[in-house]
């Protein structure tokens, strides 16, 4: 009976283990998140951040995702890189005297890494649709709109990859509307 309740007890810390585990990446994934968000609305300026997400709680759940993304690939990496040179990673990554913390330096940086590419993008992004806006008011109003949500359309526009044809073949030029009967040598036409 004496060695029951330190059994109960080992047993219950073990069993919370996860829930405390998945807590602190919780709370970790919520930090980046709200880190990225701060250092965009500090780049583009409140009113700019305001009208892109509407609030920061709507910045950092749109991050978490990324976060939680990030975190796992440079994981991954962090893995691979030190399954190859052991004793180079903790090196490179870990301080202290026995350099033990090596692994989540290397995932905390490489996380990092990849939240800050991302914030630089959008940035990118916002800052040239709102000088787009602010050079050529009527032109970015007849292309994206007037609505609320135009600099949003803006911004997405500016972050997709530039395809010149899209998966069926068809251009994505608004003035080809392929009714014209002419076909291009380029396109397999004769």
């Amino acid at each position: 009976m004496r060695f029951c309740v330190p059994l109960i007890a080992a047993l219950a810390v073990l069993a919370l283990a996860p829930q405390a585990f998945a807590s602190v990446q919780s709370t970790a994934t919520r930090d980046a998140a709200s880190s990225a968000c701060k250092s965009e609305r500090a780049q583009v300026g409140a009113a700019t951040f305001l009208e892109e997400y509407g609030s920061l709680g709507a910045c950092i759940q749109s991050y978490r995702a990324l976060a939680r993304g990030a975190a796992k690939n440079a994981a991954k990496a962090c893995k691979a890189e030190r399954k190859k040179h052991p004793a180079g990673f903790r090196s490179k990554y870990g301080t202290g005297k026995k350099k033990r913390n090596a692994f989540g330096k290397c995932v905390s940086k490489k996380a990092r890494g990849a939240m800050e590419e991302t914030v630089a993008a959008n940035v990118d992004a916002m800052t040239s649709c709102t000088d787009f806006r602010d050079e050529d008011p009527d032109g970015f109003a007849e292309f994206y709109g007037e609505e609320a949500d135009a600099l949003s359309l803006c911004v997405a526009d500016e972050l997709s990859p530039d395809d010149e044809e899209s998966d069926d073949g068809s251009s994505d030029d608004p003035g080809d509307d392929g009714e014209d009967g002419v076909v291009d040598e380029e396109d397999g036409g004769v």
